[in-house]
């Protein structure tokens, strides 16, 4: 978000499909995360999307790298600087990686939002869709961003 002040970590996929789940991890990054078998990857310069042909939604990572490793105060002060004002800020479990998370919704679209930090790398990690379809994919787009560990 525009508020980070960092370098945008390149990834280096441009598009892949796998036939099953599969963990991916950008090259020279410090973390992974598992792809569902029945979600699509693509991976451009600053941003990883991963969407399902009929599906609802689309998951997007970001990825911010930093020369030192992310301390729990500029962890917090990230996430807060780049929540949505009208979106509450909550722990998110995942592995034993500082986490937070919120949800929102704007001119009807649902938004999640997870930040994440994995030693000098900070991820913001989105999931949208029309509000309408709010939940559809739920157990999928939670499986894999609590999949985030360090590589």
């Amino acid at each position: 978000m525009r508020k980070l002040a960092s370098f945008i970590f390149s990834l280096t996929i441009s598009a892949v499909v796998f036939a099953k789940d599969a963990v991916v991890q950008p090259e020279g990054s410090n973390w992974k995360i598992t792809k569902l078998n029945e979600w699509k990857l693509q991976a451009d310069d600053d941003l990883w999307s991963f969407y399902k042909d009929d599906g609802a939604g689309a998951l997007q990572i970001s990825v911010y790298k930093f020369t030192e490793k992310i301390s729990e105060q500029q962890f917090k002060e990230i996430a807060v600087d780049n929540n949505p004002s009208n979106a509450i800020l909550s722990k998110f479990p995942i592995q034993s990686l500082p986490a937070l998370t919120s949800e929102y919704v704007d001119s009807g679209v649902y938004w999640k939002v997870w930040y994440i930090a994995v030693e000098n790398e900070f991820l913001l990690i989105t999931y949208n869709c029309d509000l309408e379809y709010k939940g559809l994919e739920e157990k999928s787009i939670q499986a894999m961003v609590r999949s985030v560990r360090k590589a």
